[in-house]
Parts: C-alpha cells; sequence; structure tokens
C-alpha cells in the first residue's frame, strides 16, 4: 500500500503572533476583557488574523 505521508528533511515552528500573555498583567492578574478586546478589535493584524482563520468570524 502506498503511504499517504511524505516525510521531508526539515520542519517548521509556529509561534502565534496573539499569545494569551495578553490578558494578564505582569504579576498574573487578569486585565479587564473589555478593554482588550476593544483594543484588539483596533488592531489591523488581529483582524486579519481573524479573517484568514475564520471568514465567518470576521463577518460577524
Amino acid at each position: 500500500m502506498k503511504s499517504l505521508y511524505h516525510h521531508y528533511n526539515g520542519y517548521v515552528i509556529r509561534k502565534p503572533v496573539f499569545s494569551y500573555d495578553i490578558l494578564f498583567m505582569q504579576n498574573g492578574e487578569t486585565l479587564n476583557l473589555d478593554e482588550v478586546i476593544t483594543k484588539l478589535l483596533k488592531d489591523n493584524l488581529f483582524l486579519s488574523a481573524i479573517y484568514w482563520s475564520s471568514p465567518e468570524l470576521f463577518s460577524t
């Protein structure tokens, strides 16, 4: 049977641009989520990320 997988001699590491760390202060307390969301919705990079990950979510 032919293999469905191909092995390559390299790899890719994916690091999210928006980490969950943006939700916390340095002392570990949670930031005001309304303020975090408001700030993110003004960020074009964040909006592009939402569009590419879920056009349906972006359109709502």
